[in-house]
């Protein structure tokens, strides 16, 4: 059986005991139920990112691992630096709401030399990803 987005959707609201009215109401009625049903059914292939967004944040998992488990991007390779696998673990485990905080906050250190510990150089500036 193929994954889809809306399989992975379904397995972690089922793991969950949730129902399709507890992702409405969670989502304050951005996900209908119908529009739930139609999607774990495989009707909706291609979701746009706005319906996505809050249905894996009512579901508690990252955009990143349900696109990851679908198959829709790959497995990234670990890193081989102790200090980034770290850093890295840290942030998946932070909520969607906490990851884009720490990203403001890793790139005004990027941003500003004086916020960076007096014994380092300053890093790279980090790129900025463009809003789709």
């Amino acid at each position: 059986m193929n994954t889809t987005l809306g399989s992975v959707v379904l397995r972690l609201r089922e793991s969950q005991k949730l129902t399709r009215l507890d992702i409405e109401q969670a989502t304050r009625g951005e996900i209908k139920q119908s529009w739930l049903a139609h999607f774990e059914k495989g009707m909706i292939k291609h979701p746009d990112r706005t319906k996505m967004e809050p249905l894996v944040a009512a579901l508690g998992a990252t955009m990143h691992a349900v696109y990851q488990e679908s198959g829709f991007i790959e497995a990234e390779s670990p890193a081989t630096n102790p200090i980034e696998r770290d850093l890295v673990d840290a942030f998946r485990a932070l909520s969607p709401s906490d990851q884009r905080r720490a990203v403001r906050l890793l790139r005004a250190l990027a941003d500003d030399p004086a916020l960076s510990a007096p014994d380092t150089k300053p890093s790279k500036r980090v790129p900025r990803k463009k809003k789709d």
